[in-house]
């Protein structure tokens, strides 16, 4: 809780979970809280690690499904009127349309390059790479991720925009 003076601050400390007392010498300051901050990753650059020296460049980010969260989504509003059955929060599978369109997205990205090249660098069967690109099946996100990450890579190399 927060208190103009800081020993009075220190003394009502408490953990959130348990209620029980938290011994002020475990606590840390913003000073050594953010002390090595600096050595933190940045996951949205590659070359952002600790270590990494050099240019960094912006990672590109593709939803592969689209998964609605909020009070909304969670109709509280109606659990509230109508009762909740159980505590469990309600989860919804990814909207159908969506992952059609994030798939349609990926077998525009992947035209020009070899399904067998695709199929090599990802592990996959040649079979399963082309009935993904050609429509016949959806895959796993898993497996829409990898074609993604050989898709890109490629289009790197190519030296063509990406977005």
């Amino acid at each position: 809780p927060y208190d103009k003076n800081h020993k009075k601050a220190l003394e009502k400390t408490f953990d959130r979970v348990t209620g029980k007392p938290i011994n002020p010498k475990s606590l840390k300051s913003y000073a050594q809280s953010l002390a090595q901050y600096h050595l933190h990753p940045e996951a949205k650059f590659h070359g952002g690690r600790y270590l990494d020296q050099g240019i960094t460049a912006r990672r590109h980010v593709v939803a592969t499904s689209i998964r609605f969260i909020g009070k909304e989504a969670d109709r509280l509003e109606e659990r509230f009127y109508r009762g909740n059955e159980g505590d469990a929060d309600v989860v919804y599978d990814p909207a159908r349309h969506s992952q059609e369109i994030l798939v349609d997205q990926l077998r525009s990205l992947a035209k020009g390059i070899k399904i067998n090249e695709i199929a090599r660098q990802t592990g996959l069967s040649t079979r399963h790479v082309s009935n993904i690109l050609n429509g016949r099946s959806n895959g796993s996100s898993n497996v829409q991720q990898d074609i993604f990450r050989v898709v890109r890579s490629s289009r790197d190399k190519l030296g063509g925009a990406f977005t």
